[in-house]
């Protein structure tokens, strides 16, 4: 049901398993920032043992306040330098980017339409892998995807790069 009900019996179960024990839990690229759903999420954690730890990452300062953390590390982006070369080396796999000047001046606009952020730099550069045409670059570089809205807490827009060129069924 839309208000959780049907998870009641495994928000139990996880209670009764987590009673009196130590655990770590990371929770990783998190993106919803509904308050209720957090406060339902956690119930059954309040139940471990002191010590216990849950690791929350998130591109969201907002989000760490939402889940009420005790500490905050704010990491920075990677260097304009470090992302171009984390790209080649997904983009490339091996081959030297220095055989293919023409792509070399696009795949650093789209590295810098990443902003810095390692999970797009990677993600885009898995995608063209192989795709050593300069309009499958370009095509990536024009995409809509630059755009897509945060409006909805579940998904990580970064992860529309992965849906964007399949075919509709």
């Amino acid at each position: 049901s839309a208000d959780g009900e049907d998870l009641d019996p495994l928000k139990c179960q996880l209670q009764q398993t987590l009673t009196g024990k130590k655990f770590l839990l990371v929770l990783d690229d998190v993106w919803n920032a509904n308050e209720e759903w957090w406060e339902q999420l956690l119930l059954p954690f309040y139940h471990g043992s002191p010590g216990s730890k849950i690791i929350v990452t998130t591109r969201d300062r907002h989000i760490a306040l939402v889940v009420k953390s005790d500490h905050q590390h704010h990491l920075k982006q990677l260097a304009e330098s470090d992302c171009w070369n984390l790209f080649v080396k997904h983009a490339f796999r091996g081959r030297n980017v220095f055989e293919y000047p023409n792509l070399e001046s696009t795949g650093k606009k789209v590295v810098d339409k990443c902003g810095g952020s390692p999970l797009a730099v990677k993600t885009l550069g898995n995608l063209l892998q192989r795709k050593f045409s300069q309009g499958e670059w370009f095509k990536i570089l024009e995409t809509d995807m630059w755009h897509v809205s945060k409006g909805d807490d579940e998904i990580n827009p970064m992860n529309w790069s992965s849906f964007g060129w399949q075919k509709v069924c």
